[in-house]
């Protein structure tokens, strides 16, 4: 009975409208809508009443409705009315209840006024999720009832949502990731270990060395305490103690890199004494071992190391390595079976070593789940697996970054690179060019301005839809085509940002009316006869009004719209223990960060349509150039993946594939899609193939593999590379000990995070977090530098701290060129002429006739926020012969020119410049070809594989949240075509404070007490 009112209550809100046709044919697109105010239920409930020692049982049916108050995310207060009827003890019972309910604890409290007798008394609720997605789907909970005033009265019941399709249906079924558990069989004679002396002490070796290896590429986790200096010491001087120990096998000392060294020919000798029988000495190994011993590592890295980091940032449950290593010591037995040409005498004793690298990967498994605290933060050394010589070309890493994130890069893609964007211009633009469809993806679409009142922003957005849907409708007749249009936003941001008044017009612009009052007044009146031009235009179209007398009045009202999708929405039945300790925190909490917008990308054609990755949502706070932000516009194969996510974002909110709408339902490439990628490559320059990869975090308990390539570049670039790793919200102490092991190897990294006054999120609870990891970082690149130095590297922090506004570009180049701290020129060499053109910027902005302008008076006045999410990657070879180039002089004054515009477009008519995103213009992009036909014509053939470089642009922060919980994107830029934004990160450098103490970086950003301290620990994952 309760399975069969749960499919009621669902198919009762299902829509049935047809969906598996397109529009021109009479089909509906179905859209989530925006979420409903009053939410109606049913239930069964098992009664016991107690007014005496014998007990009456019973059964009741009710039907009731509630309404939160206030932002229904956070849950903190609501209304709830019922009604009930049934029978105890075969007699009458029924009733009418009031809550005031606390969605977010599933609590309510009320009355319960009986129809029996009239008596009134209180009454306790508890709403408990006990299956993900409801204890029989659609979103049912069970519900306990308990009115201790009349006779100890308890219900026990089931609830049952109805009138909302998506509930129980827009997250995962599960909060974690089941790994195999299997414990494989000991594989290969045991035994022999213990009775050859030379291959014990190898693997003993190989066991010591692996735990070295995982400790010194990950060389400190978050040690809590309000003393960063106190926190970290110890930590430190061991690590310290064991680099400065010098033996035979570490001449050298114990770094990095000779611990990786020695583990890879530990490795080899151990395989090599396996299948000989020879007792090897030291350091030797045979050919056929080292065969071995290479494919040994590559079973590793395809069957444990991959898979399992792939999972980075998921719950592992059970948390184990065996299911993996199963199929790994199957598929090296296979392999040792078919390919090595070992005799049978000695493949066990191969097996057997095979199985001892297996175990090791389970112990250090285990010893960093141990550090970390939590299996999410868990990354398993690639070290294990590959040597330094097979992740030190741009090939060999971007196969890496696909073998570890299990996708891959496209060629042939183009790429802009956007600097201080004028946002809102090209949401505006992408609506007036879209010819087939439109997706407005965004976290923020305002309600209110920060004075609570209509915002001017998306008002402009409301009209501007309004305004071209009246002019696609009026030449419908002529071209047949009639673009879909749709907003996906996270139900966090809808509410938080109150979305609501603007939503509704848009889905339903014919019909919907605003009421404006005062000084907005006019926008009413202005929405309004859009409206109506709107409605004359339809009503004129010969052709809609055929399909409307074919397909009804419904069809027309759903195909006259934007598809508003209001995603992730409230859904009490998910819930998890797996967020906050063992707290059960909702998944409501869990958001949609991404910002895309995308239009006409299709299968048919590479390069029709295209896609803004951006860091702004809309509204009248992302104006004005006062936000250090980036962007990227692609065209290509790798836009394709931006329609793949929006398809899968809906069937993660419940769709099914006929409910899909047809813009963004997957087809077959034609032969002419590869073929135009192929001229594409054919047409660039021999060292530029437009090599690009996108990847998304979905929401909630889902696949991260942004993590992944992230991790796999803070920890493989080669010693000496160069890494700009800024963030608006630098929080995670996992990534910072990735990169700090890099700087051990010999990288240069430069973590950029803003100061206090910079911060885009400066509450309390983010602040503190930036403020602990910041100091442990300045004490760590400290006290390790003489260590980091002798390998070439450097590790320091940078503090955004802008002392000009974005307009005014000659205070913001003598910023940057004025005062070189001596470590600088371990990272920067720059030809004279650079300094040159920086130096003389006022001169050439007056020759330009530069005059900043700004939208508000405000602008003029802020110093600039660092909103970027954007992270640059060099090896040597790129960054130091590259930025001793003297084309770079050309290069920044032409990059001054842009600047110039991109301040001057915003307001000035001097320049001829019109609103919008100014792409780089002809001028630079020619300079930077120049620079780089120059350097690459230095460089030899055999050497250019080493030319490596990476830019990535998205959403995604560095703290805790976007790892875990929100939907994020990234889009990473391999080879030439990341060097498109190198200027940039080089200025941006410049625009920090670099502390040398905690106490410098206590200015900056002011350190917490105790209680604020402790709280963001607790709550890390949550900001």
């Amino acid at each position: 009975m309760l399975v069969a009112f749960a499919c009621f209550a669902a198919s009762a809100a299902h829509a049935t409208d047809p969906t598996s046709q397109p529009p021109n044919r009479g089909g509906f697109t179905r859209a989530m809508g925006m979420p409903l105010r009053v939410r109606q239920t049913g239930g069964l409930e098992y009664l016991v009443y107690r007014p005496s020692e014998d007990g009456q049982n019973g059964a009741l049916l009710n039907i009731g409705a509630h309404q939160i108050i206030g932002n229904p995310v956070v849950g903190a207060a609501g209304l709830g009315l019922e009604l009930y009827v049934g029978g105890r003890a075969r007699e009458f019972d029924g009733g009418a209840r009031a809550y005031v309910t606390v969605p977010a604890l599933l609590l309510g409290l009320g009355v319960d006024q009986s129809f029996e007798n009239g008596d009134t008394d209180f009454i306790l609720k508890l709403d408990l999720p006990i299956r993900r997605g409801g204890i029989v789907g659609a979103g049912s909970l069970m519900t306990v009832r308990w009115l201790p005033d009349r006779g100890q009265t308890f219900t026990v019941g089931a609830t049952f949502p109805f009138g909302d399709h998506d509930l129980g249906r827009s997250r995962p079924q599960r909060d974690h990731v089941e790994m195999d558990d299997r414990e494989p069989e000991r594989v290969g004679a045991a035994d022999l270990r213990g009775k050859d002396r030379a291959l014990s002490v190898a693997l003993d070796t190989l066991r010591v060395r692996a735990r070295w290896v995982a400790r010194m590429t990950q060389p400190f986790v978050e040690y809590t305490g309000g003393d960063a200096r106190e926190a970290m010491a110890p930590h430190i001087a061991s690590l310290r103690a064991h680099m400065a120990a010098v033996d035979e096998l570490f001449p050298h000392g114990h770094t990095v890199n000779e611990e990786s060294r020695v583990y890879h020919e530990t490795l080899d000798r151990a395989f090599s004494i396996a299948e000989s029988g020879s007792n090897l000495s030291t350091g030797e190994s045979t050919e056929r071992g080292r065969t071995i011993s290479e494919n040994a590592r590559r079973i590793l890295l395809d069957d444990v190391l991959y898979p399992y980091n792939s999972l980075l940032g998921q719950m592992k449950k059970p948390d184990t390595l065996s299911g993996l290593v199963a199929v790994a010591q199957t598929d090296f037995a296979r392999w040792l079976t078919l390919s090595a040409g070992v005799d049978m005498a000695n493949s066990q004793r191969v097996q057997l070593v095979f199985q001892n690298v297996c175990d090791l990967m389970e112990q250090n498994r285990a010893e960093l789940r141990n550090r970390w605290g939590d299996s999410r933060y868990v990354w398993l050394p690639l070290q294990y697996g590959l040597t330094p010589d097979e992740c030190d070309t741009q090939a060999e890493l971007d196969g890496i970054i696909e073998g570890a994130t299990l996708q891959r890069f496209t060629a042939g893609n183009r790429i802009n690179y956007v600097i201080n964007e004028e946002f809102q211009y090209e949401i505006a633009h992408a609506v007036r060019v879209a010819e087939d469809y439109l997706v407005v993806w965004i976290h923020d679409v305002s309600g209110v301005n920060h004075h609570g009142k209509p915002d001017a922003i998306s008002y402009e957005l409301v009209r501007n839809f309004l305004l071209t849907l009246t002019e696609r409708v009026q030449s419908y007749d002529q071209t047949g085509k009639l673009p879909s249009y749709f907003i996906f936003l996270d139900q966090h941001y809808f509410e938080e940002n109150k979305s609501r008044m603007w939503l509704k017009m848009l889905a339903d612009p014919m019909n919907e009316h605003v009421k404006l009052s005062g000084k907005f007044e006019p926008w009413e009146v202005e929405l309004a006869r859009l409206q109506d031009e709107l409605r004359k235009a339809v009503a004129g179209s010969f052709t809609l009004q055929i399909e409307k007398s074919q397909f009804g009045e419904k069809w027309l009202k759903n195909r006259i719209r934007v598809q508003v999708n209001v995603t992730n929405p409230i859904d009490p039945s998910f819930y998890s223990t797996k967020v906050l300790g063992k707290l059960p925190i909702s998944d409501n909490h869990m958001r949609d960060h991404r910002k895309i917008i995308f239009y006409d990308v299709t299968e048919d054609d590479p390069y029709r349509g295209e896609v803004i990755f951006t860091g702004m949502g809309i509204g009248e706070h992302y104006t004005g150039a006062t936000w250090e932000d980036r962007a990227l516009i692609v065209q290509g194969p790798a836009a394709l993946s931006t329609k793949d996510a929006a398809r899968f974002l809906l069937k993660t909110q419940g769709f099914e594939d006929d409910e899909i709408p047809f813009p963004l339902r997957p087809k077959p490439k034609p032969p002419s899609y590869d073929a135009a990628v192929a001229a594409e490559v054919a047409s660039r320059r021999e060292y530029d193939s437009g090599r690009a990869l996108e990847l998304h975090n979905e929401t909630g308990f889902t696949p991260k593999p942004l993590n992944v390539a992230k991790a796999v570049l803070y920890s493989l670039m080669p010693p000496g590379s160069v890494m700009k790793v800024p963030d608006s919200l630098w929080q995670s102490y996992q990534y910072a000990s990735l990169m700090a092991g890099s700087a051990l190897r010999g990288c240069r990294v430069l973590v950029i995070a803003p100061s206090f006054d910079a911060a885009p999120s400066n509450g309390a609870p983010q602040m503190a977090r930036a403020n602990g990891l910041m100091k442990r970082l300045v004490i760590f690149g400290h006290d390790m530098d003489d260590y980091i130095i002798k390998e070439g590297g450097i590790f320091r922090v940078g503090l955004y701290a802008s002392r000009q506004g974005v307009g005014d570009i000659e205070g913001r180049m003598h910023q940057v060129f004025g005062t070189l701290e001596p470590w600088k020129g371990r990272v920067f060499s720059f030809d004279a002429s650079v300094e040159s053109v920086a130096k003389n910027a006022g001169a050439i902005l007056d020759s330009l006739h530069y005059s900043p302008a700004y939208l508000t008076r405000k602008d003029a006045r802020e110093r600039p926020k660092l909103h970027l999410k954007a992270n640059f990657f060099a090896s040597p070879l790129v960054w130091d012969q590259l930025m001793q180039r003297p084309e770079w002089g050309a290069v920044l004054r032409e990059y001054i020119d842009y600047l110039a515009g991109q301040q001057a477009s915003h307001g000035s008519k001097e320049r001829g410049t019109t609103p919008g995103f100014r792409r780089v213009p002809k001028a630079l992009v020619q300079e930077v070809a120049q620079l780089l036909d120059a350097f690459y014509a230095t460089v030899p053939e055999e050497e250019r594989d080493k030319a490596i470089s990476y830019l990535t642009v998205g959403s995604a922060n560095l703290d805790y949240r976007s790892m875990t919980m929100n939907g994020e994107v990234m889009v990473t830029v391999s080879g030439v075509e990341s060097l498109v934004g190198v200027i940039d990160f080089v200025l941006l450098s410049g625009l920090c404070e670099w502390p040398e103490s905690p106490e410098e970086v206590d200015k900056l950003l002011p350190p917490p007490g105790w209680f604020m301290r402790s709280l963001s620990e607790f709550i890390k994952i949550a900001l």
